[in-house]
């Protein structure tokens, strides 16, 4: 008898770990389904990083103007020289902006590409503080790149600078 109760509770048990092994299988197939649909491979995501941030007015300005960003998720960092160099370097980031024209970081053959610009007034999105330069002449901003990591989408990014 002792033993029968003990094997209809191992079957018991048993059928309830299949039934919830089942609906874990159905939620993650369903996340695959959802991954493939919407694929998080970066291909829609641009991340610059530049030494000034009033530099990201002007991007911000021109990435507004092209309907083919719409889609488009930006991330954007700002930090020293020798940071956006490493930025770049480590692949942390896909496009480095400066003010000066800099030299090939190490590690591979980057693409350079060099514009004018005029820093714009811009709205820091979690403050809501609004950021105004003191001079709005036009400055020359370098552009730099490592080719073999880029895609299209940031191809059309660094055409419009």
């Amino acid at each position: 008898m002792e033993i029968a109760l003990v094997l209809l509770l191992f079957l018991i048990v048993g059928f309830i770990i299949f039934l919830f092994m089942k609906k874990v299988d159905v939620f993650l197939e369903e996340c695959r389904n959802t991954s493939l649909q919407n694929p998080g491979n970066g291909e829609n995501e641009i991340r610059i990083i530049c030494e000034n941030p009033m530099m990201l007015s002007y991007v911000l300005e021109k990435t507004e103007q092209q309907k083919e960003f719409e889609q488009t998720s930006f991330y954007f960092y700002t930090g020293s020289r020798e940071a956006a160099k490493r930025a770049l370097t480590n692949e942390i980031c896909d496009i480095a902006l400066f003010l000066a024209e800099p030299e090939n970081p190490e590690g591979g053959e980057y693409q350079r590409k060099s514009c004018s610009f005029t820093p714009n007034p811009f709205l820091e999105a979690r403050t809501g503080v609004e950021i105004e330069p003191v001079e709005r002449q036009k400055t020359r901003m370098y552009v730099l790149w490592k080719e073999k990591n880029v895609t299209e989408i940031e191809h059309r990014m660094i055409s419009i600078l």
